[in-house]
């Protein structure tokens, strides 16, 4: 496995098992607003010219192109930092751990870390029509009391991950199960053997 950690707490040698990232074609979703201003500044750059000829020649032809490159810029700007924001959201399954990182900006980010044995009730949903057409959706995974739920959103394949992380969590629940099953046998056998001792010394 790679040495790269995902979070700070997470151990030397802990193994990641899943790394959860947003599927790239759910950004379709996010990107309708500037998909719809893409075609409507491309309209009325195109039609102006044809329509008002003489506006172009009133203001100037340099302005009206540097007016263009401005709008298609901060739209460029736009479709990168929401790209980027969509990609650096991940959620990370180690053997002992599930980590959710929240890129809120480009130098803002929130992580969230929980034990395995935390997690309760783990599902996975699939509202509307591209996310049953490119096969995406949303885990929502319920912690235990108190504890912050967490919602892994545009996960593809959503019913299979979640699928994973319970095979994952049952797989440390069982082993922690077993190794505090070995714990209480030590502790049991010392009890006996201080018992015996003791008996002996009497």
């Amino acid at each position: 496995m790679s040495g790269h950690k995902y979070f700070e707490s997470q151990g030397d040698n802990e193994e990641v098992i899943l790394v959860i990232r947003r599927y790239i074609l759910g950004i379709f979703e996010e990107m309708a607003f500037a998909f719809i201003a893409f075609i409507l500044i491309f309209a009325v750059f195109i039609l102006v010219p044809l329509f008002y000829p003489g506006l172009i020649q009133s203001y100037g032809y340099n302005i009206y192109v540097l007016l263009w490159s401005l709008l298609m810029f901060f739209l460029a700007l736009f479709i990168f930092t929401s790209w980027s924001l969509h990609y650096l959201n991940v959620a990370v399954i180690t053997n002992e751990h599930l980590a959710e990182i929240d890129q809120r900006g480009v130098f803002t980010r929130d992580v969230s870390v929980m034990t395995l044995d935390k997690l309760q009730d783990i599902s996975a949903s699939q509202d509307g029509f591209f996310p049953n057409m490119l096969n995406y959706g949303k885990i929502n995974i319920q912690t235990a009391g108190e504890l912050p739920n967490f919602v892994l959103e545009f996960v593809k394949d959503p019913h299979g991950v979640a699928k994973n992380i319970i095979e994952i969590t049952e797989a440390y629940q069982r082993k922690t199960s077993n190794s505090g099953d070995g714990d209480r046998r030590n502790a049991e056998a010392e009890t006996t053997m201080s018992s015996k001792t003791s008996n002996r010394g009497d």
